[in-house]
């Protein structure tokens, strides 16, 4: 331990080695000048966080929020094989015809099993005539629009016509503390009743709108499903009338371009 001074005496300075200048600046413990305590660097500040400002910031949401419906009926069958293609299976089963080999009727039996005399020659059996459905059916060649049997190689979506003449998707005004998905079905079911039965697909919605000028200001979100069974039956308090429109009929229905433009992005063929 050091040993303390006597009373009366001053601190002496620390005693300097021999020869060193004793004004000398203070050489720390890695042999460089100025790295004492004093002299030691400031910490740096940290950097800010770099935030991105989104591009587009939406809207405060309004009081005022619609739940609509989109239903889709998928396609029914393969679209049309263009020509190219047409070729292409020619050109494949014409290879087909050349290179493949025909076994003999022995390859067919079992060993020691005997052949018949009413089956040898041409052990292949004809097979039954397939008869296919039309691609183009009555309501095709009718133009029935209501019908969900036509344009089977395409996607339909179901619009409804209310009392003032106008279509639109099934859609309702989302009452207080009433969820999302259960506003949208209600808006269904209250137009087409409650034996039309659909598949949602995903638990939010798929885009949404607000509506030009409207007083108050309203808001519309827009569910996706897919038709799964069961026939509709509009009800005449809400609905006059009904279609299952191809992506360009619905563009031309709703009067409002705007909103047509952006299901028209969303929509597929």
């Amino acid at each position: 331990r050091p040993l303390r001074a006597a009373e009366g005496e001053a601190d002496a300075p620390a005693a300097s080695p021999a020869g060193a200048d004793p004004e000398a600046p203070a050489v720390g413990a890695g042999g460089k000048k100025g790295a004492g305590p004093k002299s030691a660097k400031k910490p740096r500040k940290p950097r800010p966080p770099r935030v991105k400002e989104p591009k587009h910031v939406p809207t405060p949401c309004p009081d005022t929020i619609v739940a609509a419906h989109v239903v889709e009926r998928l396609p029914i069958i393969t679209p049309d094989v263009p020509e190219w293609a047409e070729a292409f299976y020619e050109l494949q089963d014409r290879k087909e015809d050349v290179v493949r080999k025909e076994m003999p009727p022995e390859f067919f039996r079992k060993v020691g099993q005997d052949v018949d005399a009413s089956e040898t020659g041409d052990m292949q059996k004809e097979e039954e005539e397939i008869v296919l459905a039309p691609r183009v059916t009555e309501e095709d060649k009718t133009n029935d629009i209501t019908s969900r049997n036509r344009a089977l190689q395409r996607r339909l979506y179901l619009l409804i016509k209310g009392k003032d003449g106008k279509w639109d998707f099934p859609k309702t005004v989302r009452q207080q503390g009433e969820g999302m998905r259960a506003a949208a079905t209600r808006a269904l079911e209250d137009r087409v009743g409650g034996e039309f039965y659909v598949m949602r697909v995903g638990h939010c919605p798929m885009a949404y709108y607000d509506v030009p000028g409207s007083d108050p200001p309203t808001r519309t979100f827009y569910y996706y499903s897919q038709y799964y069974r069961g026939e509709l039956n509009l009800v005449p308090e809400e609905a006059v009338a009904h279609t299952w429109a191809k992506r360009e009929e619905v563009h031309e229905l709703l009067e409002d371009k705007e909103l047509a433009k952006l299901l028209d992005d969303l929509c597929d063929w």
